[in-house]
């Protein structure tokens, strides 16, 4: 991209929007379907809970029954958790799981 105008650029990169042009620096952005890979539900699982990843194509794999019994988790986090609970990021995901411990 050395020496090129923001016009060549534009036109080089075309599936690509230009955030920021200068002299030293530019950025670039775009924007994909889909998810980045660390898209989880947490639900139940027979008295457990359980975590399972969201794929690309919309299914779950289950990853993980905790221990953690639902029984003793309130009435509104039991009812959530019989649809799931959608959590973006092994960060939040863990922050969850910390929470029903």
């Amino acid at each position: 991209m050395v020496n090129l105008s923001k016009t060549e650029i534009e036109e080089k990169y075309q599936d690509y929007k230009i955030e920021s042009f200068a002299s030293n620096e530019v950025v670039l952005a775009q924007e994909k379907q889909g998810n980045c890979g660390e898209h989880y539900k947490v639900k139940d699982k027979q008295g457990q809970v359980a975590i399972y990843k969201l794929l690309e194509d919309g299914t779950e794999e289950e990853i993980e029954v905790t221990g953690i019994t639902t029984e003793y988790l309130p009435e509104t986090d039991k009812i959530t958790m019989e649809k799931g609970i959608l959590v973006n990021g092994k960060q939040n995901l863990n922050q969850l799981i910390e929470d029903f411990e």
